[in-house]
């Protein structure tokens, strides 16, 4: 950092024991819980799931969210006399915005509890335009069904390389993630061949006419004869035909 310039904050900067074992290793040492540290938004911890295995929570810093709810209050107080759907439609986005980043696992509560805010802030807003207004809670909750995008979790549980086992033969869907299975999947390339081998066809029988099916346009089809050139000559003189030579008791020789 000093080739750049740069150094840590004192006030910002501590080492703090945390992860998997923290919570056993302070245990043994008669210490109470492991420290937790904010980062981006969020406040790390040291938690567990039911099964008492190791976990790590994120949950949004309480003092950024209030701190944003009390910006949107101020702005509703400037908003409050303009149309029901504008106001519906600058509240949404706003929610919707909050929803697309501290909507992560282990951060339902926090998330709900922002909504559930917002609600309470617009409908105060909302009943402060005139002296006799005529909104109450029910009214108010068709608003907020048309308008706010319900409180869900929108991003995945983060995987762990350690616990990942891709089944044998398991591709992924998206070339993006190839990492989680190993890398991209076996594609055919051609190979080197030798001078030696001939890439040209076999060759074809003497009776090989080469025309083509009127049905297909590709595919070849061969038209060997019914007879050889002997039962021409001698076999064939009696019954004159094909089939007189086969009432006769001779089969026509096929090459």
């Amino acid at each position: 950092m000093a080739k750049f310039g740069l150094e840590l904050a004192a006030d910002k900067t501590r080492l703090i024991e945390f992860g998997r074992y923290a919570a056993e290793r302070r245990a043994r040492r008669g210490l109470g819980r492991p420290e937790t540290f904010a980062f981006l938004g969020f406040t790390h911890i040291c938690g567990k799931t039911k099964g008492g295995r190791f976990m790590l929570r994120r949950v949004t810093i309480a003092k950024r969210m209030w701190a944003k709810l009390k910006q949107l209050k101020e702005e509703l107080k400037r908003r409050r006399h303009r149309p029901i759907p504008e106001q519906g439609r600058w509240l949404a986005s706003v929610v919707r915005g909050h929803l697309a980043y501290y909507a992560v696992p282990t951060n339902s509560k926090a998330v709900r509890q922002f909504r559930t805010q917002v609600i309470r802030l617009w409908y105060r807003a909302l009943r402060r335009r005139g002296q006799r207004t005529r909104l109450d809670w029910k009214r108010m909750n068709r608003f907020v069904l048309r308008w706010l995008p319900p409180a869900r979790i929108q991003h995945p549980w983060p995987v762990c390389g350690s616990t990942l086992v891709p089944k044998a033969g398991a591709q992924c869907v998206s070339s993006a993630r190839w990492d989680l299975c190993g890398g991209p999947p076996v594609r055919a390339v051609p190979t080197a061949t030798s001078d030696s081998v001939s890439l040209s066809p076999p060759p074809q029988p003497a009776w090989w006419t080469g025309r083509c099916d009127p049905g297909c346009g590709h595919r070849v089809v061969a038209e060997p004869p019914l007879y050889s050139e002997a039962e021409k000559a001698g076999r064939m003189g009696k019954g004159g035909s094909v089939i007189g030579s086969i009432a006769a008791g001779r089969t026509p020789a096929i090459p």
